[in-house]
């Protein structure tokens, strides 16, 4: 079987803030775990080891748990891959076939190195800082029954921070191995800052910071360094991070690029009224992770054991059982006992008006209401496209979307919007949520400032902030600047803020 052929299940894990991974060798990173229905119940998960395992370095797993209610032994193919900005494979692993035993694992060959990943290719493999992981696997004798979909992501929780420093008498300042000058403006507790000046290998007085954690939980601190000269303008003078990996009073030392003799020869640019004035820029991770899973139909399971959210228990959940749902698709593909016809302007929708003012308030207004639909046969719909009610009536009598693209569940959401199919929409946003990129952020933007859906326009939002200047000076945002004036600067100004 070819990678292409057949139905399968697709998992895809994205671990956002992924540069901030502070795990050592031997250490391993968890996705939050899932039971297939379709697949005998069986529990699966997947796993890495960030920097690698003994001799090695970046493992990835697709593992099998221990407690599921399947078989013994199941057999499969599946295909690990790490995807780009664009949703394609930047490295997929060879496809392999292997029997899972409860609580047995396997992983891809030919796996990038950690220097690959996270240092030498960042661009590739984390973009917007997020490592996205895909999983498909297939049945052997025989195909799920659909495509199927499921979404999580771990989230390396950050705690952001930025701090002046003043540096008062610094032309008088000397050179201190052993006391140098403490920094009391930090804000972070637990956190001590110390400012030397030693004699540098060429003779010059070369400047550094020392930096100690007396806090055992935090594991990684990054920062830059900025000096603040006497026009208000920064200029990077330092950037590092430090891994303190549950230790505590270890210590960090770091130099500044420019020594005390540059700035000394441009005081009036650097040093107004002898004083160094510097911005630091921080975030750090105390080793506390955010989970959360989402399907796109409804034959996956979550994993109870696991503090992850399931967005389908939100508002507009709708729960059916297995033997419901294969009674309303039979009433849907067989057209049995349908009272109304939903008209788009290509093709005309047989369906049954009481199912669908169960499903939407909006049509039960309709059907139960003095308007004209309550007695009409038909009810124009001119606004969807036909393959987008399809899809939408689809779920309406199945619970279940099958092969969902960006473009698709794009027009999705308005039209689940529009008829108030919460749950629905619920999950288009889900799974946009899952395809941001650069690329399409703009358009996302508008979407989400539309219907009013603050967590989706958040995280578009958030998603620009990060991109900086390769958003700004892009085709995509210069055309939405033309359209969507005020929204730009509603973003520009989400952007001053955040910063």
């Amino acid at each position: 079987m070819t990678d292409t052929d057949g139905k399968c299940f697709t998992f895809k894990w994205m671990v956002k803030n992924a540069s901030y991974c502070w795990h050592q060798k031997g250490e391993i990173l968890e996705s939050p775990s899932f039971i297939i229905k379709a697949l005998e119940e069986t529990e699966w998960c997947l796993f890495m080891y960030p920097k690698g395992y003994q001799n090695s370095s970046f493992l990835l797993y697709l593992k099998r748990k221990d407690n599921d209610k399947g078989p013994n032994e199941i057999h499969l193919d599946f295909q690990l891959s790490i995807l780009g900005e664009s949703g394609s494979p930047v490295k997929a692993f060879n496809q392999n076939r292997r029997p899972f035993y409860k609580d047995s694992s396997y992983g891809g060959s030919d796996i990038p190195t950690w220097e690959e990943i996270f240092l030498l290719n960042k661009s590739s493999f984390l973009p917007n800082n997020t490592l996205t992981v895909c999983c498909r696997m297939w049945k052997i004798d025989e195909e799920f029954p659909m495509p199927m979909q499921c979404f999580a992501w771990t989230s390396i929780v950050l705690e952001p921070r930025s701090f002046f420093i003043e540096i008062k008498n610094f032309r008088n300042l000397g050179q201190h191995k052993d006391k140098g000058t403490v920094i009391k403006s930090t804000n972070i507790e637990n956190l001590k800052l110390k400012f030397f000046i030693t004699e540098g290998l060429e003779g010059d007085e070369t400047m550094f910071f020392e930096l100690i954690s007396t806090n055992k939980e935090t594991r990684l601190f990054k920062f830059k360094l900025f000096i603040i000269n006497s026009s208000g303008q920064i200029v990077e003078c330092s950037r590092d991070e430090c891994g303190f990996y549950h230790k505590r009073n270890k210590t960090w030392l770091f130099p500044l690029t420019v020594t005390k003799g540059k700035l000394m020869s441009n005081q009036s640019l650097y040093l107004m009224d002898d004083t160094l004035t510097l911005k630091c820029d921080c975030s750090f991770s105390n080793g506390d992770l955010y989970e959360q899973i989402s399907e796109v139909d409804n034959s996956i399971i979550f994993s109870e054991s696991l503090p992850s959210i399931n967005l389908n228990t939100s508002e507009g959940t709708s729960v059916m059982t297995k033997s419901a749902l294969e009674a309303l698709k039979s009433l849907y593909t067989d057209q049995i006992l349908c009272d109304v016809k939903l008209r788009t302007e290509k093709e005309t929708f047989p369906a049954h008006r009481n199912i669908l003012s169960a499903r939407s308030p909006v049509f039960r207004t309709m059907f139960t209401s003095d308007m004209k639909e309550k007695s009409s046969q038909f009810v124009d719909i001119p606004d969807v496209d036909a393959d987008i009610l399809r899809c939408m009536l689809r779920y309406v009598y199945t619970d279940s979307l099958e092969d969902l693209q960006f473009q698709s569940a794009y027009q999705l959401y308005a039209a689940a919007n529009k008829y108030q199919i919460l749950d629905l929409r619920n999950k288009c946003s889900v799974f946009l949520r899952g395809e941001l990129t650069r690329f399409n952020a703009c358009d996302v933007l508008v979407l989400a400032d539309m219907h009013q859906d603050k967590d989706l326009k958040t995280d578009v939002q958030n998603l620009i902030v990060k991109e900086g200047r390769s958003m700004f000076t892009s085709d995509e945002w210069q055309n939405f600047l033309k359209e969507n004036i005020q929204l730009a600067a509603e973003t520009m100004l989400y952007k001053c803020i955040k910063e």
